[in-house]
């Protein structure tokens, strides 16, 4: 410990002197200070604040602020001026994180208390706008309402959000609240939105998401919407074997049960990647997913945000007791929705392969019907110009 602090003494002197004169310098001189902070236990490093905070910078303050525990870093920030320039910033990295993180997991009263105990964080846009996109990407209508009403300004604004999908994640970067809900396909989203987003605008941004000759960087990177074909195929498979099955000598353990293990996973796998807005489809508490023998016109004005079970586990993100899931995927049909993990005895039947076709029919006619109300909508802000044949025609 003893060669570390004098090291990063050492280091210190150095930053002093280079501060205002070679950036590069600077910059490698922290580094080597972070490396050397590295090294050190816990108690190491909070010694190591007590014994040279005269020598510490702001940087260097902010990184060791990592390592402390939630109130020994605000005690620090707030014993002295000189602390407080070292430490606050760390500490508001810290809430904010947090922030995100309860509204990840659909807490919005820890979110509430959050903002109320720090109020200067309504003012940081950049915050404001991270919160946004992640409640449009976690399908928290209400609460992104809620931001918009207070900031309508944030429509116009672009930032980086990784949303919940399992497996490669997601992350849609210089993207809009609108580009965002038009992305997932969720029609609930983007007209509550467009409330607040004037017209000329919502035309503006519609136009960049769909440009072909200068595209977003995340429509390079995942299309201009959500793509409903691998979860088609991964439940038409899944299908198609289950209907060769003889259920009435099916036996745990057999080469039938684990084709069908592995063909469920991939079930699961692609509605771990599904929007939001579809999982809120499977957890209506008003109708299933089959009706009148056919799947649903889901043409309903408001769209239940409830993402958890009948037991009150969460579906996204992942309850503690899901989260080693490796083969859990949803089942509806005509009955309650259940999280079930693969095939472990014929009993599962009725529970799981009976409604497969039912929500593979309503995932089909959902992807449709969200298609054409995206097509008409492009069509209303950006109508394209009638062939010159017609006007002729009609002359």
């Amino acid at each position: 410990m003893i060669f570390a602090i004098h090291a990063i003494c050492i280091y210190n002197v150095q930053l002093n002197i280079i501060l205002n004169t070679n950036f590069a310098k600077r910059e490698a001189c922290v580094e080597n200070q972070k490396k050397l902070i590295a090294q050190l236990s816990p108690e190491e490093k909070t010694a190591l604040i007590k014994a040279m905070p005269h020598k510490l910078t702001p940087d260097i303050g902010t990184h060791l602020g990592r390592f402390l525990p939630d109130d020994r870093l605000k005690e620090l920030a707030l014993s002295s001026k000189q602390f407080h320039q070292f430490f606050a910033g760390a500490l508001h990295m810290r809430l904010q994180s947090k922030l995100i993180e309860f509204a990840s997991f659909g807490e919005q009263a820890k979110v509430r208390r959050l903002l109320e105990r720090n109020p200067h964080f309504k003012n940081n846009q950049q915050l404001m706008l991270d919160l946004l996109l992640h409640h449009i990407a976690f399908g928290q209508q209400d609460e992104a309402e809620a931001i918009l009403k207070a900031n309508p300004h944030l429509l116009y604004m672009k930032g980086t959000v990784t949303d919940y999908a399992d497996g490669p994640r997601r992350t849609f970067e210089g993207i809009t609240a609108f580009q965002l809900a038009l992305w997932y396909k969720d029609r609930h989203m983007w007209q509550m939105i467009m409330k607040y987003l004037p017209e000329d605008e919502a035309k503006k941004q519609l136009k960049q998401h769909q440009s072909d000759t200068n595209p977003p960087a995340y429509v390079k990177a995942h299309g201009k919407y959500f793509n409903f074909a691998p979860i088609k195929a991964a439940y038409q498979e899944f299908i198609d074997y289950a209907n060769q099955v003889d259920w009435a000598h099916f036996e745990y353990g057999s080469a039938e049960n684990k084709k069908l293990d592995w063909l469920w996973s991939s079930v699961a796998y692609q509605q771990l990647r599904l929007p939001v807005h579809v999982i809120n489809e499977f957890l209506r508490p008003d109708r299933s997913l089959l009706v009148n023998d056919k799947p649903p016109n889901f043409d309903e004005t408001t769209l239940p945000r409830g993402a958890k079970l009948s037991n009150g586990d969460r579906v996204y993100p992942l309850s503690a007791s899901y989260r080693v899931w490796g083969s859990w995927g949803l089942a509806r049909g005509g009955g309650t929705c259940r999280f079930k993990p693969c095939l472990w005895t014929n009993d599962e039947y009725a529970l799981q392969v009976v409604p497969a076709p039912y929500d593979l029919a309503a995932i089909i006619r959902l992807d449709e019907v969200r298609t054409i109300e995206y097509t008409l909508l492009s069509n209303q802000l950006n109508p394209k110009p009638e062939p010159e044949h017609v006007h002729s025609l009609t002359a």
